[in-house]
């Protein structure tokens, strides 16, 4: 990934098209109370390389904005320093 060039999560998807990020998007949406921290890592890192990656559409990307907004309960209620952290790359992200 251009903007997070230190992140491994970009690699286990460099080649989705743009229906399958959506569907992506729809499958971690619908799962995500069942991801480890780990994983969830990997998807905040990939949904920040979407978000930052212009040559996306707008829709695109505002999906992987809303996404990141709801994986955002779900780090919250874990109460570890590791996701905080990743609380904390998707506000820097956001900003």
């Amino acid at each position: 990934c251009r903007c997070c060039p230190a992140v491994p999560a970009a690699a286990w998807c460099p080649f989705l098209s743009l229906p399958q990020v959506m569907t992506f998007c729809e499958i971690v949406h619908h799962t995500r109370k069942s991801f480890s921290l780990e994983q969830l890592g990997g998807v905040v890192s990939y949904l920040a390389c979407c978000v930052a990656d212009r040559s996306l559409p707008f829709n695109t990307q505002s999906t992987c904005v809303r996404l990141s907004l709801n994986l955002v309960e779900c780090l919250y209620q874990v109460r570890h320093f590791h996701a905080h952290m990743l609380l904390l790359s998707l506000l820097l992200t956001s900003s």
